[in-house]
């Protein structure tokens, strides 16, 4: 099943996969773009191909190898440090470095050794790759981290997400701006709008363009959950529909919210249920 919110964005899915498919090679990536823009959708679609190529290559023993993805995502009000916390809720003894290293003043000895702890931390988990969004709400010690982290001579591979540009010196930048004339075709064209309109509209032209003037009235994630439910054909969970509509669980539990008022979609339980016109 395609993204909704990746569909148009080929060329800077290419461009990400060739920054961390090169055998190992440690790179660095900053995607910027404002809101309904793709970010999640884009890291969702860089995830499942990453996985892909882990998936076909075969250990000695005949088993498949796949290091694992390390996710945050930041937040406001969050504690210092937020993502790696959530990174590595397991491990008592990080998190307890991170505590005294806290997260504000000057540079010291004391978030130094906390830093270097992080790396060595990352380096034994050996992840395939590590997550951290919304870059642009975080607390100024996990930006400092963050920073510092792209700066090493050999750094995990790290994939950052922001609605604003970031002083992250060593991460390559993908922008994303809104889609261009091709991008929108082939939004379009692609196998599961088409499906969804067809769904939604019978294949009446009338109903057709309702349904298209429709869309304007709500938001981007919105519309993408929208389009999800309509795909997946069936009730279902938030956890699906954000899944197909490449949205993290709070943005599509918005998305919902907004269906749901404006009667759109009603819930059946756990499930939504897509109403029709």
């Amino acid at each position: 099943m395609e993204l909704l919110g990746c569909i148009g964005r080929e060329r800077e899915l290419s461009r990400l996969c060739s920054l961390y498919d090169g055998g190992g090679a440690a790179r660095a990536a900053l995607i910027v773009g404002g809101a309904g823009m793709g970010k999640t959708a884009l890291v969702e679609a860089l995830l499942s191909r990453l996985a892909t190529a882990s998936g076909a290559s075969s250990s000695p023993r005949g088993g498949r190898t796949s290091a694992p993805v390390l996710r945050g995502r930041c937040a406001e009000g969050q504690a210092a440090y937020g993502p790696l916390r959530q990174m590595a809720a397991d491990d008592a003894p990080l998190l307890a470095r991170l505590d005294a290293a806290g997260g504000d003043g000057p540079w010291d000895a004391r978030r130094g050794a906390c830093f270097a702890d992080v790396a060595a931390w990352l380096a034994a988990v050996n992840a395939s790759i590590v997550v951290i969004e919304r870059l642009d709400l975080a607390d100024q010690a996990t930006r400092d981290l963050c920073g510092w982290l792209t700066t090493l001579p050999s750094p995990p591979r790290l994939l950052f997400t922001s609605r604003q540009d970031e002083p992250l010196l060593g991460a390559e930048r993908i922008t994303l701006a809104p889609l261009d004339d091709e991008g929108v075709r082939a939004f379009l064209q692609s196998s599961s709008v088409v499906a969804w309109l067809k769904a939604a509209s019978g294949g009446t032209p009338r109903a057709l363009a309702e349904r298209l003037a429709g869309l304007s009235t709500l938001s981007p994630d919105a519309r993408l959950v929208r389009a999800a439910a309509a795909v997946y054909g069936r009730p279902a969970a938030p956890e699906t529909l954000a899944q197909l509509a490449g949205l993290d669980g709070l943005a599509a539990a918005r998305a919902i919210d907004t269906l749901v008022a404006g009667a759109a979609a009603r819930r059946d339980g756990e499930l939504l249920v897509l109403l029709g016109d």
